[in-house]
């Protein structure tokens, strides 16, 4: 017999919307909104994810805008492409859920660095391919990077990253229904987590020195 191949979706960011994908997103969002609400809370946010935002968002602060990522585009509050279409350090926080764990927009992260204002943080939610769960997203047309491969993503936009650049999990490690509290499961639970900062250098002023005037009194 021939044998058949699953054919992935169009979109491969819907699988988000099943319940293997489901669970993730509600186990993100804790932390998600705890990061909105405690980053810059004066400052506008941009919260970048897979599917179209949902609620009247009264738990965040206001001056927010969020986005859904459509094939090459994002789609929301306004329809654009990269470049965005936001003023250079102009965003206090940045989160990316998982819209770049399918291929295209590679030019984001630098994006999403030249927006942030200096002290801007970034938190990005990316599928860990070391997690047991991937079975579940495998026929999907996702794709998951390895950490050191992101954390090298995110030097190279010119962010300093936070936890010394190791990052974090969440999320179940093998089943939907799994508790995945203990300890010894944090390598295999399905998401990795990262924290940036935009940091710039400041210029300094070279030190005053004394230099003799003409006119001067002597000291």
């Amino acid at each position: 017999m021939p044998t058949l191949s699953v054919k992935p979706p169009a979109d491969p960011l819907v699988w988000f919307a099943s319940r293997p994908g489901q669970a993730l997103l509600a186990a993100e969002q804790p932390r998600l909104e705890a990061f909105l609400r405690h980053g810059l809370p004066a400052q506008p946010w941009l919260w970048l994810g897979p599917l179209p935002a949902e609620g009247d968002g009264t738990a965040l602060p206001p001056r927010g805008l969020r986005l859904q990522r459509v094939g090459h585009g994002l789609r929301g509050a306004l329809d654009c492409r990269l470049p965005l279409p936001l003023a250079i350090e102009s965003v206090g926080t940045v989160v990316i859920q998982h819209i770049l764990d399918m291929e295209g927009m590679e030019a984001l992260l630098a994006e999403c660095a030249r927006v942030l204002q200096p002290g801007g943080r970034l938190l990005m939610f990316a599928l860990n391919p070391w997690s047991g769960y991937r079975l579940r997203w495998r026929e999907s047309g996702l794709s998951a990077l390895r950490g050191d491969a992101w954390r090298h993503r995110l030097q190279g936009a010119g962010l300093t990253l936070a936890d010394t650049g190791r990052g974090s999990t969440l999320g179940p490690a093998w089943s939907v229904r799994q508790d995945d509290a203990a300890d010894a499961l944090r390598p295999w639970r399905a998401v990795n987590v990262f924290q940036a900062e935009k940091r710039t250098l400041a210029a300094i002023p070279p030190e005053a020195r004394p230099y003799w005037q003409a006119g001067a009194a002597v000291a």
